[in-house]
């Protein structure tokens, strides 16, 4: 997902549904994208040790959009406790398909791309 050109259009003032028409993403897509956008320029903490979060496309997602686990639990519709088991690469969270889906949305990448990375 081009988060710059979301951000853009949000700020010229076009709707949700305006932007998702212009970029070809869903309206809950943007909606997602605009909510985890905003957390970067709040002011709040990001993840203290991002070295801990295991999968390196989501770390730098964390890192450059400024997330906290708190922030991307509320994201991907789980507890803070969840998230952070995941992030933190345990194998004994398993996330909802719907959960997957929301983080694939909002980075707006393929399941390979975000979890295989390089696996041929």
């Amino acid at each position: 997902m081009d988060f710059e050109k979301v951000q853009e259009l949000h700020e010229a003032g076009f709707t949700q549904k305006e932007i998702a028409r212009r970029t070809g993403y869903s309206q809950s897509s943007i909606s997602i994208a605009l909510r985890a956008m905003n957390y970067r320029y709040n002011g709040r903490a990001g993840i203290k040790d991002l070295s801990q979060i295991k999968n390196p496309i989501i770390r730098e997602f964390c890192r450059y959009n400024g997330l906290n686990v708190r922030e991307f639990a509320g994201i991907i519709g789980c507890s803070v406790d969840k998230a952070k088991a995941f992030l933190e690469g345990s194998r004994d969270v398993r996330l909802s398909v719907r959960q997957l889906q929301r983080i694939l949305s909002v980075m707006g990448m393929t399941f390979e791309e975000v979890f295989c990375g390089g696996c041929e």
